[in-house]
């Protein structure tokens, strides 16, 4: 089992270390872990990374990023106020804007050398959770338009 420091490749948490990625690399071996779990995100340039080891890449999770491949704009609007922000939060609008960004994140993990991926499929809108009542079941009929992540817009 390989012991991992997960850390989120982003310059803001990096100049809160007094030599950004030498200091992490060092806090890394100071504990004798493997490397790092790293996420980009899709907005950190891969190529800034130095030194530390990278294990795994964790790929950016939005909770109810169904609404956003479906592009429900009702859903959108309830979740995020407005499309605008919506918008914003996910770098873009529909379901190209997730297929750009997880390729993207697949080539991050390649080039930064993971040994794996963490992509977390699941939806929990806040209001399904409080109200216990769940746009999306857990059936077969969605599982297509996870796998379309994989295979392009079909």
């Amino acid at each position: 089992m390989k012991k991992v420091l997960s850390f989120i490749a982003n310059d803001s948490f990096l100049s809160k270390l007094e030599n950004g990625w030498e200091t992490l690399d060092k806090i890394v071996k100071d504990n004798k872990l493997d490397g790092i779990e790293t996420m980009t995100g899709g907005f950190y340039d891969p190529k800034k990374v130095e030194k530390v080891r990278i294990i795994g890449s964790h790929f950016i999770y939005f909770p109810s990023w169904l609404h956003m491949w479906f592009e429900d704009k009702k859903e959108l609007e309830k979740e995020y106020g407005t499309l605008k922000y919506a918008a914003n939060v996910f770098g873009g609008f529909g379901k190209k804007r997730l297929i750009e960004l997880y390729r993207q994140e697949v080539e991050d993990a390649i080039s930064l050398g993971a040994e794996y991926i963490v992509f977390h499929v699941g939806h929990v809108g806040l209001e399904e959770i409080f109200k216990n009542d769940f746009k999306y079941k857990d059936d077969v009929t969605t599982l297509p338009y996870y796998l379309k992540i994989y295979g392009g817009l079909g």
